[in-house]
């Protein structure tokens, strides 16, 4: 079998370890020239036959399979050919699910994803199982081949989802859908129907767990908040997450024979937020500051500020990379309790001529600007996609943990 492997992201990465054994059915298909690639497919095997996108008609038209990273359309140019003449393109997600039998919990949705996918993990290890968490949040789900778990909990972009065919979770759960990604997406319409690709090899009469409506026959359990338990101990923010309390505890009823509330109630009080989810990064000189990095949409935003209803003093710094032009979907936040915004980076002109903002080009500016003024709290969420100034929200998050060390003099993990 002939397999070859397009782009050089993490997913990619790890599929590529997987397939190391195989080296000489195995071409890989990234953009570049290949010695500026800094060997990162090299340093797996130097046995894999290795092609520029230019060149690469011929890997394409042979392969059996071409695995295809989520950044990558499947509808560009170089892939033309060969989707017209049959080959199978097909995600990391797909490969690693074609060889595993691990069972899988997917999660989708525009936002959330990631604390209920962690939210889940943690509490089925809470009810003794062993579990491994990946897809777009941590590992690659292709580090799972050749491995033995109770199951896998694995997040999906959409991006992902476009190329399915065989995925078939035990249990699948849809957060939300909202208007997202739409530079990639020709309309709404489209973006849906990749996620909603999460559920379409089901049973009939299985589980999706949804905060959508979904024309399926498929055993849906609708999302709202939790209840019957106390929050007064959790150490997470805002209401919308007892929606993702409400999934985890969902999910451990339906697969934990050992469930029982009280354990539940331990795990809502133990459970700590993803690392630049709404993150509590302390109070400094009276002030407190949450990183909120992994926001890249105005509902994501939206969200950590109604975490807030009652803040007295709430500034907001928001701002990154221009999905399009029009930002006017961000003038909801002036009904909002916010006391300041504050926007940087490349959207910061565009927002400010739709809402009341106060403007810097980096995070390092903004720091610089900020009065040690107490009974305040900074909420960094800034609604854009990272790629204007960071390689990724990850390393924005970083950044923002690194100043608040260096402009208050604290270790910040």
């Amino acid at each position: 079998m002939k397999i070859v492997v397009y782009g050089l992201g993490v997913s990619a990465l790890a599929a590529l370890s997987s397939l190391k054994d195989k080296a000489k059915s195995v071409s890989v298909v990234n953009a570049g020239p290949i010695e500026n690639w800094q060997n990162t497919a090299l340093s797996i095997s130097c046995d894999f036959s290795l092609y520029s996108e230019e060149d690469s008609s011929k890997p394409f038209l042979e392969a059996d399979y071409i695995i295809l990273s989520p950044g990558i359309p499947r509808d560009i140019k170089y892939l033309d050919k060969a989707h017209r003449a049959g080959v199978k393109i097909i995600s990391e997600v797909e490969y690693a699910f074609m060889n595993s039998d691990v069972p899988v919990i997917a999660v989708t949705g525009s936002n959330g994803k990631t604390t209920t996918s962690t939210m889940i993990a943690d509490s089925l290890k809470a009810f003794g199982k062993n579990v491994f968490l990946g897809g777009n949040i941590g590992h690659a789900y292709s580090e799972i081949i050749g491995q033995s778990f109770d199951f896998a909990v694995i997040e999906l972009s959409s991006f992902q989802l476009e190329s399915i065919f065989t995925l078939k979770p035990i249990i699948s759960v849809i957060t939300n859908i909202t208007p997202n990604h739409m530079e990639r997406y020709q309309s709404f319409e489209d973006y849906k129907e990749a996620k909603k690709n999460i559920f379409k090899n089901q049973d009939r009469g299985s589980v999706v767990i949804t905060g959508v409506d979904l024309d399926t026959d498929l055993n849906q359990i609708q999302i709202t908040p939790l209840k019957g338990f106390s929050f007064k101990h959790s150490k997470l923010v805002g209401e919308h997450n007892k929606l993702n309390f409400f999934c985890a505890n969902e999910v451990c009823k339906q697969l934990c024979p050992n469930y029982s509330a009280d354990k539940f109630q331990a795990f809502i009080n133990d459970f700590r937020a993803p690392k630049y989810r709404l993150e509590f990064k302390g109070e400094f000189d009276g002030v407190e500051f949450y990183n909120d990095s992994k926001s890249t949409n105005i509902e994501s935003t939206l969200k950590a500020v109604d975490a807030f209803p009652k803040a007295k003093d709430l500034t907001l710094i928001i701002g990154g990379k221009l999905r399009q032009d029009n930002v006017d979907e961000f003038k909801v936040l002036e009904s909002k309790n916010i006391s300041q915004i504050i926007a940087f980076g490349e959207s910061a002109l565009n927002l400010s001529k739709v809402l009341d903002v106060t403007r810097f080009d980096t995070l390092h500016d903004v720091f610089k600007s900020f009065e040690k003024k107490s009974n305040k709290i900074i909420l960094f969420s800034p609604g854009f996609p990272s790629f204007d100034q960071f390689k990724s929200f990850e390393h924005r998050g970083d950044e923002f943990n690194s100043l608040l060390a260096k402009f208050y003099n604290k270790l910040i993990k």
